[in-house]
């Protein structure tokens, strides 16, 4: 076991850590000089529409899920809308820039190493595993590209630090102002990622459950008149239940009352359709498919068991990757698992496996493809915090193990090998960060070049085009982002169906580049031709070293 003699983190470490995450994050936001991919530059497009006045709404379409009307299209019917506002929020006391954009995230991204420390603290009542696990968290491998990003990984990550620890602290001490809390946090929680409704529901549950001291029926043996006693006393536990889970829930709804009653008077629903349609999707471009109304019960089936079964199993294969490789620092998942077993007598982490179990079930049964391309790897970052604990542990538990069986000088070897930990947790993170973000020129960043084609394309349109063309592009956010125009996105499928959403939308340019659908390649490569497609130029530096070209679409004669 895990000696409990320390009584609190210190005021050294806890500076030593805040200081860690201020820098290693603050690195990371230096070399992040803009969104980058479609998730953070939607948030941070919605962000910035907030600030000036905009509303939740959308000067694009990037997805055709719950068919929209036109554009402007109200915002987050897919996504959930707390990075946003963090946006929002950093614009309004910074700047409007993607600089004053980061500042919520890098801050929430800085304080986890700490936050991670001081959970790990209060579990295993011991400093030295707690400061590893804090600087694990610091280096969190993969995830460093997304920690001062505008999208939903620092703040999902710090909500899953604090919504566990509340969960068992409310259930322990049955005080009715956690209740509040945790449905706050719960609330939050959805806010940030739609799945967390997971999270929601342990909260309601954790309602049910604290009992309030003394509470409990009375036994025959102890009541004259044991039948009334016994109904008496079960109408007052189901009142005080019911009670509890209501100040959860009154919490929860007082963080999400704007967000549904949005909804409610927008699509006459809690939630939008959109998020129910990526049940039905058979393939991960279906989550482009037009129209969105054909993604079915129905159609899904008729895919065949064959086909369903294969898409899970693709996703069973990919999470895992996700499971081993970014949740358990490439190499050190084994110590996590170990760490995780010694630790299971903690409430905390036994209720934070099996949220991972239930988020892998849901991300790799119900929404395999969502799930796969990325819905895992954003949730599962509430659970890296538990995961550098269990790494710290594991490391210390392995040592004693081995020590016992070698010989070794056991302080000297706990502290190398917890050093070691961190040092590789520090590289693995190092150089993926430096392949993706950093690339070969640290004074121009690799990072800051992606999107360099919509800039070009975006000038060209801005010279050729007549004013406000709306144009069909593969990233609509993103494009957005690099040049200010409205866009609807290229749809799954050939020409005929890109031209059917054309018209619906009054796109009047297709850009193209390599990473067209499949029954767009051949337009792209000039295999094939459509007389409605009239080809007008081509921009260098678009993905896979090809260019991105644009094509202006005739009326429909």
């Amino acid at each position: 076991m895990i000696p409990t003699t320390d009584s609190n983190l210190g005021l050294k470490w806890g500076g030593i850590l805040l200081l860690a995450g201020l820098l290693v994050v603050g690195v990371e936001a230096f070399f992040l000089q803009q969104p980058g991919y479609m998730d953070a530059c939607y948030s941070f497009n919605a962000g910035r529409s907030l600030t000036h006045g905009s509303g939740l709404q959308d000067p694009y379409l990037w997805n055709y899920l719950d068919d929209p009307q036109g554009i402007p299209h109200l915002s987050h019917t897919y996504w959930m809308p707390l990075p946003s506002l963090l946006v929002a929020l950093g614009s309004l006391v910074i700047s409007n820039g993607f600089r004053g954009a980061q500042l919520p995230f890098w801050l929430i991204g800085a304080l986890l190493p700490l936050s991670t420390a001081l959970m790990a603290m209060r579990i295993t009542r011991n400093r030295r595993v707690s400061v590893v696990a804090g600087f694990l968290m610091a280096f969190p491998c993969f995830y460093a590209i997304y920690m001062a990003n505008t999208d939903s990984v620092a703040p999902y990550a710090m909500l899953g630090v604090l919504f566990f620890l509340v969960l068992v602290e409310a259930v322990t001490t049955r005080r009715p102002l956690l209740l509040l809390l945790l449905g706050a946090l719960g609330g939050l929680a959805h806010l940030a990622r739609a799945d967390a409704l997971i999270l929601v529901g342990y909260a309601l549950v954790a309602g049910a459950l604290t009992w309030p001291r003394g509470e409990g029926s009375m036994t025959e043996a102890q009541s004259p008149t044991p039948r009334n006693v016994r109904a008496r006393a079960f109408c007052n536990k189901l009142a005080s239940t019911a009670g509890r889970v209501g100040l959860v829930l009154i919490a929860y709804l007082v963080v999400t009352a704007f967000w549904y009653s949005r909804n409610i008077a927008s699509f006459g629903n809690l939630l939008p359709a959109s998020g129910f349609r990526t049940l039905w999707l058979i393939r991960y471009d279906d989550l482009f498919h037009f129209p969105g109304s054909e993604l079915t019960p129905g159609r899904f089936l008729s895919s065949g068991a064959v086909s369903i079964l294969e898409a899970r199993w693709q996703a069973l294969g990919w999470n895992l990757q996700t499971l081993f490789f970014a949740q358990g620092w490439i190499v050190l998942f084994p110590f996590v698992v170990i760490g995780l077993v010694q630790l299971r007598d903690q409430a905390v982490v036994r209720c934070a496996v099996l949220y991972a179990a239930m988020l892998f079930a849901v991300m790799t049964v119900l929404f395999p493809w969502s799930g796969a391309r990325g819905g895992y790897l954003h949730s599962g970052v509430a659970l890296l915090p538990t995961f550098a604990l269990g790494a710290s542990v594991g490391v210390e538990r392995t040592v004693g193990w081995l020590g016992g069986i070698r010989g070794w000088n056991m302080a000297r070897a706990r502290l190398s090998f917890s050093v070691g930990a961190v040092l590789v947790a520090a590289a693995v993170t190092g150089v993926s960060f430096q392949r993706s973000v950093v690339g070969t020129s640290p004074g121009s960043p690799a990072w800051s070049h992606l999107d360099d084609d919509y800039s070009a394309a975006g000038d060209w349109l801005r010279l050729h085009a007549p004013a406000g063309s709306r144009v069909m592009v593969n990233n609509p956010p993103c494009f957005y982002y690099r040049t200010g125009l409205s866009s609807v996105v290229v749809p799954d499928g050939d020409e005929t169906t890109a031209l059917a959403a054309a018209d619906r939308y009054q796109a009047r340019y297709l850009l193209l580049d390599a990473n067209a659908p499949s029954g767009l390649v051949p337009i792209f490569e000039g295999t094939r031709k459509e007389p409605r497609l009239v080809e007008e130029t081509e921009v260098e530096g678009g993905p896979q070293g090809e260019p991105l070209k644009i094509y202006r679409i005739l009326p429909a004669p």
